[in-house]
């Protein structure tokens, strides 16, 4: 099996007002992938990567009382 590492950073922007605000952001989270090879274990941690960076996402909108 190869494992493979992803590191992730997003940041979610409220641009309604005069200049950008920050509302929500992720910066070098690391995810790990296992696959049968490299190119498996790295879908494997980009899907991880995506999923649970945007549960965090969202719970820190939700923490910060953000509606959608």
């Amino acid at each position: 099996l190869k494992k493979v590492t992803v590191d992730v950073t997003a940041k979610i922007s409220d641009l309604a007002g005069k200049f950008p605000k920050t509302l929500a952001s992720v910066a070098g989270v690391p995810y790990y992938g296992l696959g049968e090879n490299e190119e498996v274990a790295r879908r494997n941690a980009l899907n991880a990567a995506a999923k649970k960076s945007a549960v965090d996402l969202v719970n820190k909108l939700r923490v910060k009382g953000v509606k959608p």
